[in-house]
């Protein structure tokens, strides 16, 4: 792990040692004062693109800069443009990568996330997704649907982008897989979910959109609730009735027991 209070003070130490003062520092890196500072206090690390240059000014290597870090020697391969090379000679984690990710620049971390070996498991994607392109991340969710890994694509599809989880979700809805298509439902937009409720509802009436009710705009499930009981009756409404409004509810229950009071 980085130690980014031994770097700090690391920085700090030969930083006066060359006489240099933070605002110095800062501009001779072109980069902010608070930068610096907050490096210096252990609040931050600095970019990797930025490591070879800080090292060059406090006359230090790479290796002495970081320290004690588990990672130097890759960060040192990054830097030489041979993470792919090193990887291909030593295992790198999904707790590696997300240790390196913050200091990398997008096009460093894509190219190191697809070249890890442990990319078949989402289980921890959420911590990772800050690091990845978009792109990647878009890859990663077709990748996972066309190997049927739905435990996989549920732990991804909400970062993906909106319009591919809808294509794909409507790909999987004309294919009349129920199961598959509930991992989409709490992603998919608002007007795919009312398409779909529509379709199932006339097809097999409230039984056919259980699943999506929890998921519907209230005033469209309402609607299609007072359809079915004017044409099936007060009991057709019992699959989607824990998501019924409130005064929907009441006004059935009067309907059903009139003795009762307002």
């Amino acid at each position: 792990m980085f130690n980014m209070d031994s770097i700090g003070r690391k920085i700090a130490e030969c930083r006066k040692s060359k006489n240099i003062t933070q605002m110095e520092l800062a501009d001779l890196l072109g980069i902010s004062f608070q930068a610096v500072s907050n490096w210096e206090r252990g609040q931050s690390m600095p970019d990797i693109s930025k490591l070879p240059e800080l090292a060059k000014i406090l006359d230090i290597s790479i290796d002495e800069l970081l320290v004690n870090s588990n990672s130097k020697e890759f960060i040192i391969n990054i830097i030489d443009e041979k993470a792919v090379e090193y990887m291909t000679n030593n295992i790198v984690t999904k707790a590696d990568f997300k240790e390196i990710a913050p200091v990398l620049k997008l096009e460093q971390t894509d190219e190191i996330f697809e070249n890890m070996k442990e990319t078949d498991d989402y289980s921890d994607i959420a911590d990772i997704v800050p690091f990845i392109s978009q792109e990647l991340i878009d890859k990663l969710v077709v990748k996972a649907k066309k190997a049927g890994n739905y435990k996989n694509l549920s732990e991804i599809l909400m970062f993906a982008n909106k319009e591919l989880v809808n294509k794909m979700a409507e790909e999987v809805f004309a294919d009349k897989d129920r199961k598959k298509i509930n991992t989409y439902l709490p992603f998919i937009s608002e007007e795919l979910v009312r398409k779909f409720a529509n379709e199932l509802y006339t097809e097999e009436g409230l039984k056919g959109i259980e699943d999506l009710a929890p998921f519907m705009n209230r005033e469209h499930l309402n609607n299609l609730a007072k359809d079915a009981i004017q044409k099936h009756g007060f009991t057709a409404i019992s699959p989607v009735a824990p998501f019924l409004s409130k005064k929907l509810l009441k006004k059935v229950i009067l309907s059903m027991h009139p003795g009762l009071k307002d």
